[in-house]
């Protein structure tokens, strides 16, 4: 390789460099800067908040808030005793007349920073038309968070006519 060659090729190679150098820094500063990291009580602490959120919408039947507390993504799998299907039969297309839910958390755990889980029981309540008294249905549940946008989101969830493990709270007090 002759000198001139050498020249051109040295003077190509720094250029390359510097340019992805360059690159380098650009795709660098538009990363996003990483999320501070949250505790596991400051993660239930807002989980508190959204399950109040959560109850207060399916209250009002509000399900422009309930879009906006749920992951767009969500799989809800109900429960299918007798009581929920009488329940779901009332309801039509939307919720059972004077529906209210009533959400009791018994475990919840934080897995890192995207991902946690919660079991409790729940006990959903309506009013059948004509009926003088309220009918309440149990619930076990396991819901899967997830932490999107920086905001802990319902995500899965299974729910069970059956009592979890070790009764419904209320028998065993």
């Amino acid at each position: 390789m002759n000198s001139a060659s050498f020249r051109t090729w040295r003077g190509l190679s720094a250029a390359l460099a510097a340019l992805g150098m360059v690159s380098l820094t650009a795709c660098a500063s538009q990363q996003p800067a990483p999320a501070p990291q949250q505790s596991e009580q400051e993660a239930r602490s807002e989980v508190d908040a959204t399950r109040a959120r959560f109850m207060a919408a399916m209250a009002a039947s509000d399900f422009a808030a309930l879009a906006e507390i749920v992951d767009p993504d969500a799989v809800m799998i109900g429960a299918g005793g007798a009581g929920h299907l009488e329940m779901y039969a009332a309801a039509g297309e939307g919720l059972a007349p004077e529906y209210r839910i009533e959400i009791s958390p018994q475990e919840f755990v934080m897995m890192d920073q995207e991902w946690a889980f919660e079991r409790g029981t729940t006990i959903q309540s309506w009013q059948p038309e004509g009926a003088e008294e309220r009918v309440e249905v149990r619930n076990s549940y396991l819901l899967i968070l997830r932490n999107s946008d920086g905001q802990w989101k319902p995500y899965r969830e299974v729910a069970s006519a059956l009592p979890p493990p070790g009764g419904w709270p209320e028998d065993s007090e």
